[in-house]
């Protein structure tokens, strides 16, 4: 070791001068009254036998500053059996640190509990770990050579040593490195429970003895690094700030309010309008809802065009609510989601109202003026996309269930919510997969139409179609009318043709139109269109038949410029940080097998990391550079509670007060009875010894 302080006494060498590398377990040919050991490093803590370590070498040696004076104590400590603390400090009149204690962790007295309050819980007292231990070692500055001395150094304990199994136990040995709080935070960030990470560690560690921490430590550093938060909103803010430099095309706005946001008309429409800003004005062409009063008067005044369904599944649990009639409910389900003409709709409702004599019913009345937003007679031609119920929305809800949950905060509840956008994000990208790679099998009698419509369509899609180009050829075209701009077929099914239907065709440009409205209804073709194309000889699906939604390249343009950058869909920023992170990991196994592997690898990565976050910082897209804007004023949401209701409420106030099953008296329960023991002295003193219980039924 070489000593780098020129005003170090001549006496005083560094280890390497009285152990060398190859000889660090005989260290003999030293003489402790010649010398003074300089420590300068965690690196010479190994160097240092049993031999070294009695109390007259330790008070001979000197540190460069007190983090080591301590790291050499606490290290020393864990070969003994013991811990470090740190303790009192002495300054000059500059204030300045002159003499430093530290102390054995079982020094000192516990102060004497004060006695709880009458009628409150009290927890069990912890264990006495003060003895008034008197070891120590104190270290005093040296002024010309500016090293830490040991002025004094006691070894000697009034309690048994612990021994080596339990050494990585006390606190101070415990200790969570950088790379385990980042690599706790990945694993956090992916999902996974804090039990299930620390097992992660005590698997890569070869057992939970190797770990260097416990279980506990994990939960204070999570409970730490909460705590670092200013605010639970001011830390959601920050991150969404955060994900809007790094990506482009995110969006995010929020709103402050005295009052919790609720499900009241004003929240609805606040929400729809920033939906509006996002969609850059773009308004959606059609919203299922429950029927909730208040979401129906927002859709109204922000999406005035939009055709607003009400959900199919939520009517025909209404109907079994208010009639109470299986058969009424089959009934109304059928005029419900029957394709019908209108005439034919009327009829149906006429007869089951008859039916089931539901004239003077105040709910059927309602649903017969709703009928537009629920009638497939009515919505016929409004584009769903084959939706008529919630349940997608519900599906995703319980998808989301899976990733966030009422314990988190808000922090933590965007986050997850971003895991579960890139699980969503990553089915999708194997669905993708799955329709480009390789070609579908070819099944009905039309191959032309049916090979382009696999080349168009997803895979997915293409399956929901194919069905209708095999009906295509069971059409029977069997009139035909020409007018001034277009052509009208009638077009009717090979042996039912009491049903007819008209499809419309104009050549330049090519569009087709039927009087279903199947396309316009779910964007598909419908097999009455495909049989007027068989008949006129067309083998491609033209365009007007093709939705942008459906194909397999719809995604190769959504791009969007902003802020002169480029956002893609699938986001590059990620595929970059995830081959990072495979290169990274495959470097810490090569360059952990050498020392000199592991410093020049540190080394480069440290310089790298200052660079970068230099240029970030002076290119204004480092997360330095955000600045909290935040007003002071804004506080974090009313935290409700998952069960019960909140205080001085109605509910709770209506609620009868419990009673101990035990003795019948309101105030405790049958756990705390004080006349638990009573009882139960008085169960054991009616069993005998054969076991059979002698108490009466009146007794219980």
């Amino acid at each position: 070791m070489e000593n780098n302080n020129e005003n170090v006494d001549e006496n005083v060498v560094g280890l390497e001068d009285i152990v060398s590398e190859d000889e660090v377990d005989t260290a003999s040919d030293y003489d402790p009254d010649q010398f003074v050991f300089a420590v300068d490093s965690e690196a010479d803590f190994v160097k240092l036998n049993q031999e070294m370590l009695c109390v007259e070498n330790v008070s001979k040696f000197n540190f460069p500053n007190l983090e080591v004076a301590y790291d050499f104590y606490n290290w020393y400590g864990k070969k003994t059996g013991f811990s470090a603390r740190k303790s009192k400090v002495r300054k000059n009149a500059m204030g300045e640190i002159y003499e430093k204690t530290y102390l054995c962790h079982r020094e000192g007295k516990r102060p004497n509990n004060m006695k709880p309050e009458k009628g409150k819980k009290k927890r069990p007292a912890k264990p006495e770990t003060r003895c008034s231990c008197p070891a120590k070692m104190k270290v005093r500055l040296d002024g010309p050579s500016g090293r830490w001395n040991v002025s004094k150094f006691c070894d000697a304990h009034n309690h048994d040593m612990l021994p080596p199994k339990y050494e990585g136990m006390l606190p101070a040995h415990r200790k969570m490195s950088v790379a385990d709080i980042l690599e706790m935070n990945n694993m956090r960030d992916a999902g996974i429970s804090t039990p299930q990470i620390y097992g992660s560690f005590a698997s890569q560690s070869g057992g939970y003895n190797n770990v260097g921490f416990r279980k506990r430590d994990l939960y204070n550093e999570i409970g730490r690094q909460r705590m670092l938060q200013l605010s639970d909103i001011k830390g959601a803010i920050k991150y969404l700030r955060e994900r809007e430099v790094n990506e482009g095309s995110m969006f995010w706005r929020y709103t402050t309010d005295c009052e919790v946001a609720d499900e009241t008309e004003g929240t609805y429409v606040w929400v729809l309008e920033q939906l509006m800003v996002a969609m850059k004005d773009k308004m959606p062409s059609a919203v299922i809802t429950d029927g909730d009063l208040a979401m129906r008067n927002a859709i109204k005044r922000v999406l005035p065009n939009a055709h607003h369904r009400l959900c199919a599944w939520h009517l025909c649990r209404n109907a079994a609510s208010n009639v109470k009639n299986p058969e009424m409910v089959s009934m109304f389900r059928k005029c419900m989601l029957g394709d019908y003409e209108v005439s034919e709709f009327k009829h149906r409702w006429e007869v089951m109202v008859k039916e089931f004599r539901l004239e003077d019913n105040n709910w059927v009345k309602e649903m017969y003026d709703k009928k537009r937003m629920w009638a497939t007679a009515y919505i016929r031609g409004k584009f769903f996309a084959g939706f008529r119920t919630t349940s997608r929305c519900e599906g995703l809800h319980g998808q989301l269930a899976k990733f966030v949950h009422s314990r988190h905060d808000l922090v933590a509840f965007l986050k997850n919510f971003d895991r579960f956008l890139e699980v969503l994000r990553y089915n999708e990208l194997e669905a993708d997969f799955e329709s480009v790679c390789g070609d579908m099998m070819l099944e009905t009698n039309l191959h032309a139409l049916e090979r382009s419509a696999s080349k168009i369509f997803t895979k997915e899609v293409f399956i929901l179609v194919r069905p209708a180009i095999a009906r295509g050829s069971t059409m029977r075209v069997i009139g035909c009318t020409q007018l001034m701009s277009q052509t009208i077929f009638t077009v009717t099914k090979y042996g039912r043709s009491h049903k007819e239907w008209q499809v419309s065709y104009i050549e330049q440009p090519l569009l087709l139109k039927c009087s279903c409205q199947r396309m316009e209804s779910f964007g598909l073709p419908c097999d009455h269109i495909i049989g007027v194309m068989v008949h006129l000889n067309i083998q491609e699906l033209p365009n007007s038949l093709v939705l942008s939604r459906w194909t397999m390249g719809v995604k190769e343009n959504a791009i969007e410029i902003r802020d002169g950058r480029n956002s893609i869909w699938d986001s590059v920023f990620d595929a970059r940080c995830g081959y990072l992170d495979f290169l990274c990991k495959k470097m810490n196994r090569l360059g952990g097998r050498s020392t000199t592997r592991f410093n020049d690898i540190k080394d480069w990565v440290s310089n790298k990391i200052i660079v970068y976050s230099e240029a970030d910082v002076s290119s204004g897209e480092g997360n330095e550079n955000l600045s909290d804007e935040v007003g002071s004023t804004l506080k974090d949401p009313i935290r409700v509670g998952s069960k019960g209701c909140a205080a001085g409420s109605s509910t709770q106030a209506r609620r009868r007060p419990h009673k101990c099953r035990q003795c019948g008296v309101v105030g405790h329960n049958r756990t705390t009875c004080p006349h638990k023991r009573k009882f139960d002295a008085f169960v054991e003193s009616g069993v005998h010894e054969d076991g059979v219980s002698h108490v009466s039924a009146e007794g219980v």
